[in-house]
């Protein structure tokens, strides 16, 4: 059984940033897909800041959520014109090897990933 867990240490700043920008820009997802429940569980928004900040290494999770997860930090980015800086990982445990897929916000609205396995 895969097993997957999390932890982000984002922020953001724009003038376009506010709760209601952000709710409506996600508002298809919040509370009603998995990768919007991560994001609306860890997400801090005020004063045209807005942050990810915490971590659940429970392994509650049975998919690979991260592809979502950053296209909808992708999709805050460009809609709301400001651009991330920080990290944010996906830990990915099968039977046999473990995966880490960290994201690198450079601040001008790119991210490198860095890919991992511990059968390196």
């Amino acid at each position: 059984m895969d097993n997957h867990s999390f932890e982000f240490n984002l922020n953001g700043e724009g003038s376009k940033v506010s709760k209601q920008s952000v709710e409506e820009v996600l508002k298809d997802d919040l509370n009603r897909s998995d990768e919007g429940y991560i994001l609306g569980d860890y997400m801090s928004v005020s004063d045209g800041k807005i942050s990810f900040n915490g971590e659940d290494l429970s392994g509650q999770y049975r998919y690979y959520y991260h592809e979502e997860v950053i296209s909808l930090l992708d999709k805050l980015q460009k809609e709301l014109e400001f651009h991330f800086t920080g990290s944010f990982t996906w830990y990915s445990q099968d039977v046999s090897v473990d995966y880490v897929h960290d994201y690198i916000f450079d601040g001008k609205g790119n991210y490198e990933l860095k890919f991992s396995d511990s059968s390196e």
